[in-house]
């Protein structure tokens, strides 16, 4: 009756699989990697255009993060300042 109530028994795990160095060792090869095509957006730009907007959204992210402490700010403003005064120098 109260069959649901009773403790399940967990499901066998399975083996593990050695280390891939181990593995490799024994004479199997190791998968190829193969890189999807982009999708959507992506498709028609570059690789490079990628690349780089992967690292404008890393950095982005840091940014957001270091604005919360203190000395996070004072870092982007001189990096900042020490920018704007390279710019000074190589104006026209």
């Amino acid at each position: 009756m109260f069959e649901f109530l009773k403790a399940k028994k967990p499901a066998p795990k399975p083996a593990a699989k050695p280390p891939v160095k181990a593995r490799l060792a024994n004479g199997a090869k190791p998968k190829p990697v193969v890189a999807l095509p982009p999708e959507g957006e992506a498709a028609g730009r570059s690789e490079e255009d990628r690349r780089r907007s992967m690292l404008v959204r890393q950095l982005r992210l840091s940014l957001i993060k270091s604005l919360d402490k203190p000395e996070g700010r004072k870092a982007i403003v001189k990096a900042l300042q020490r920018m704007m005064h390279q710019d000074e120098k190589t104006a026209p």
